[in-house]
C-alpha cells in the first residue's frame, strides 16, 4: 500500500482504505489539526450556518422535552467514588459567578470534588 505524508506532523502513514483522500495521519494532534482547518473553513460560511441553524431548530422541535430532561437529570449527577480514597464527585451547569457565591457561602467545603462546567474545578 502506498504511503502518504501527513500534511500537520510531515510523517509517513498508511492511509485507510475507507478514506479515499486521508491527507493527515491518525496521532491526536494532527487530527485535531485537521478539525481545527475544517472549522476555519467553515467559520464564516453563510449557507453552512443558515444549514446547521435549519437541522439544529428541526431537531429541537421533534424532541421538545429533551433540554427539559437534561437540565433536571446535570444537576441531580453524583458520581460514586471509585476507590475508597477518591471523593465522590458533583458535577454542576452553572456559570462562572456561581463560584463566587459557593465560595462565600462555604458550599465548596462539602466532603465532595465540585466541577463546575463553565470550567473551574473546586477542590477542597
Amino acid at each position: 500500500m502506498n504511503k502518504k505524508r501527513c500534511l500537520n506532523c510531515g510523517d509517513r502513514f498508511s492511509p485507510s482504505k475507507h478514506i479515499v483522500n486521508q491527507r493527515y495521519c491518525s496521532k491526536k494532534r494532527c487530527q485535531k489539526a485537521r478539525v481545527k482547518k475544517w472549522v476555519e473553513r467553515h467559520k464564516h460560511n453563510k449557507m453552512y450556518k443558515a444549514n446547521r441553524r435549519e437541522i439544529h431548530s428541526r431537531w429541537r422541535n421533534n424532541n421538545p422535552e429533551y433540554y427539559k430532561k437534561y437540565r433536571k437529570n446535570v444537576s441531580k449527577k453524583i458520581m460514586t467514588p471509585k476507590t475508597d480514597t477518591e471523593k465522590p464527585t458533583l458535577k454542576l451547569l452553572v456559570g462562572e459567578n456561581v463560584l463566587a457565591n459557593l465560595q462565600k457561602a462555604k458550599i465548596v467545603d462539602c466532603n465532595c470534588r465540585l466541577i463546575l462546567i463553565c470550567g473551574k474545578t473546586i477542590k477542597n
